[in-house]
């Protein structure tokens, strides 16, 4: 219910159907007798009376049942149009909080995918700096051609951009989650804060082993 609080559309069902249950139990009434009771109350100073003689003083309550007339079934017909639009709303409710669910199920779903694919991403960047440090050591004591050194720094480049794309794609999952769930002040701020990707490990593999920077 918390992740609902704000979801306007579930909040209007919410209202619409308390609004029909209202609508049927009044509706339902309207079979029943009613009792009407009216109550009148007199007083005044008795006609003839001495001073300081009683006066008069009179309570009159009447009791009345009223029953509904005959109306060929339209009483009860209106009920079961009003228990109808009642099971439409319940309904629709129930389909809104479920779509609901299955969002932020989804979002959540490729959220931890985001951030596996970060995780795949950092080791892949291990490695293609590992290994453009041992084709440079190679390439330095003439064991490997200028071909194997463009490959592996191309390697390299090819994984420091996967890496980069992970993030944007974990940040865009986890805004996704921030607006379904109408978090915006955590929305606003969620550049301000540390990302899940290892930007120190991304700064040291720009550095080429042996360059003198």
């Amino acid at each position: 219910d918390d992740l609902f609080k704000y979801d306007y559309s579930i909040n209007l069902a919410r209202s619409d159907l308390k609004i029909l249950n209202k609508i049927v139990s009044s509706s339902s009434k309207a079979t029943l007798p009613t009792l009407n009771i009216n109550s009148t109350y007199k007083y005044g100073n008795k006609y003839g009376s001495d001073r300081g003689g009683k006066d008069n003083k009179d309570l009159v309550t009447t009791f009345e049942l009223v029953t509904p007339v005959y109306d060929g079934n339209d009483i009860k017909n209106m009920i079961r149009k009003a228990e109808k639009s009642k099971e439409i709303g319940e309904l629709t409710l129930k389909n809104l909080a479920n779509n609901k669910k299955s969002e932020l199920e989804k979002a959540t779903n490729d959220y931890k995918d985001a951030t596996l694919r970060i995780e795949l991403a950092e080791k892949m960047v291990e490695q293609s700096h590992e290994n453009m440090r041992i084709v440079l050591t190679r390439y330095q004591a003439g064991a490997a051609s200028i071909v194997e050194l463009i490959d592996a720094q191309r390697l390299l480049t090819d994984s420091l951009q996967l890496a980069v794309n992970a993030y944007y794609d974990e940040r865009a999952k986890l805004s996704e989650i921030f607006l379904l769930t109408h978090m915006f002040e955590d929305l606003k701020t969620m550049d301000q804060n540390s990302s899940y990707l290892n930007i120190d490990l991304l700064k040291n593999t720009l550095i080429i082993p042996g360059d003198n920077q």
